[in-house]
This record gives structure tokens, C-alpha cells and sequence, in this order.
């Protein structure tokens, strides 16, 4: 048997301001949902971990989840699960076995909503060109970046094991046909560098050139490559590569 509830939270709010009287609903929590299942046939611990979840978005730019597993059975002196309920044993109704956070949210969306509230627009000979508050022309290189953050807690047994993590990705567009990609992190745990590669491509009318550096880790190289665009000559190319595998 298995057992899931689903639930969505949102409120009403009123705006002083407005005259029509009518309430505005606002979403607070995107799901939160508990599940669990029981198993008839089984000879014992017949009741599975229960799962709870949670999302919601903050500000409609940060994005935030949770999960968590809970144990309804204890554990013996070493650290095996019993088919004896954790409740009967300490008066806990259940036992935390491991919780996931993940917060999340575009750091160029959110510098970008805040400068397009402070900057203004000014027509010259029918064009809208685009100025900061001094009134000087606002310097443009598309760029991205998005950023993470992940903390995870495992308690199995009687040791627990705790992790934090930063990651970050995105893009920089120096001119139109060259852009740069990138994407790194934070162990916060173990206090080194995450998985790090950075990429550079550039567009020319008949051809492409694009690089790859991935600087540390287990999977350390770097790639060079220029080919010709046309797909009748794909195998006009110059290649240069350091594959991970020359590490070892």
C-alpha cells in the first residue's frame, strides 16, 4: 500500500493602493509532499522511509528545494535497522537518515532586474539607444552566470556525514562571434576546487575555432580544434589535445 500526499500552499493579499477591493493570491510553497508505502507480505520492517519534499521560489528568481528521509524503525547497539519502531525506543516518532538543500538562482537576471529599474532610454533620429543614469552609452557584453548552492546530511547509522558544495556556470559574450563558457565550484567540506572546465569559441564566416580547459581534478586536459564550417569538408580540421587519460 502506498501511501503520497501532494499539497501546494498560497495566500491572498490585499494591496492598499488597490480601490478594487479584490485580493491578489501569491504562491508560497510550490509542492510539499510526504510519501511512504507498507508492505503486507513482508516479514518485517514492513513500513518503507518516509519521504518528505519541498519547493518553493523566492521572489520568482531564487529557486529553493529540500528533501528528507525518515526511518520509522531504531537501530541495534551496532548500528543495524530492527524491526522495532524508533518511537518504542526514545519516544521520537521517527529517525533522520539523510536531508538534501538546494538553493538556486541567476545571478545576471538578478543584477539585470535591478539595473533596467535605474537606467532610462533616450531616442536619437527615430533609434533608442540605451544610457546609464549619467547619460553615457552603457557598455554591452551579454553575459550569464548562475549559482548553487547544495548542503546534504547522511546519518545511516550512528556517524553523520555532512556536505556543502558552490557551483557556478555560465557564459561572457566578448564580441558577436567570440564567447567564453565556463563553469566551477567550492568543496566547502573538503576545501578545494570543484570540477572546473572553461571554454572558448569564435565564429568566423567559413570557419570555427574552440578550446577546452579543464585545469584540475581527475579529468585535468585541454583541447584545441579549428575545422571548417562547411559540412562537405569536416574533415579539413586542426586538432590539438591533452586527453585526461595522460595522467595516469
Amino acid at each position: 500500500m502506498n501511501f503520497n500526499i501532494n499539497n501546494v500552499l498560497e495566500a491572498k493579499v490585499k494591496s492598499p493602493s488597490d480601490t478594487t477591493g479584490k485580493a491578489s493570491t501569491i504562491k508560497l510553497i510550490d509542492n510539499l509532499s510526504l510519501s511512504t508505502s507498507y508492505d503486507i507480505f513482508a516479514d518485517s520492517l514492513r513500513w518503507s522511509p518516509v519521504n518528505m519534499s519541498f519547493r518553493t521560489t523566492v521572489a520568482q528568481k531564487i529557486s529553493i528545494s529540500a528533501t528528507s528521509r525518515f526511518s520509522l524503525y531504531g537501530l541495534d547497539s551496532l548500528g543495524n535497522t530492527i524491526n522495532k519502531f524508533q518511537y518504542s525506543m526514545n519516544k521520537r516518532p521517527m529517525r533522520l537518515t539523510n536531508t538534501s538543500l538546494s538553493v538556486g538562482f541567476s545571478l545576471s537576471d538578478l543584477i539585470k532586474q535591478f539595473s533596467n529599474k535605474n537606467s532610462s532610454l533616450s531616442t536619437t533620429e527615430s533609434r533608442s539607444i540605451e544610457v546609464d543614469e549619467d547619460g553615457y552609452l552603457k557598455f554591452s557584453m551579454p553575459w550569464s552566470m548562475s549559482v548553487n548552492y547544495s548542503f546534504t546530511y547522511s546519518k545511516p547509522r550512528f556517524d553523520a556525514i555532512i556536505s556543502q558544495t558552490i557551483s557556478v556556470n555560465g557564459s561572457v559574450s566578448l564580441t558577436h562571434n567570440t564567447s567564453i563558457s565556463y563553469r566551477s565550484g567550492y568543496d566547502i567540506t573538503n576545501r578545494k576546487l570543484s570540477a572546473t572546465q572553461l571554454s572558448i569559441n569564435r565564429t568566423l564566416h567559413c570557419w570555427t575555432m574552440s578550446m577546452s580547459w579543464i585545469p584540475v581534478g581527475n579529468l585535468k586536459s585541454w583541447s584545441f580544434l579549428i575545422r571548417v564550417n562547411a559540412s562537405m569538408l569536416s574533415d579539413l580540421k586542426y586538432e590539438r589535445k591533452k586527453d585526461y587519460h595522460d595522467n595516469y
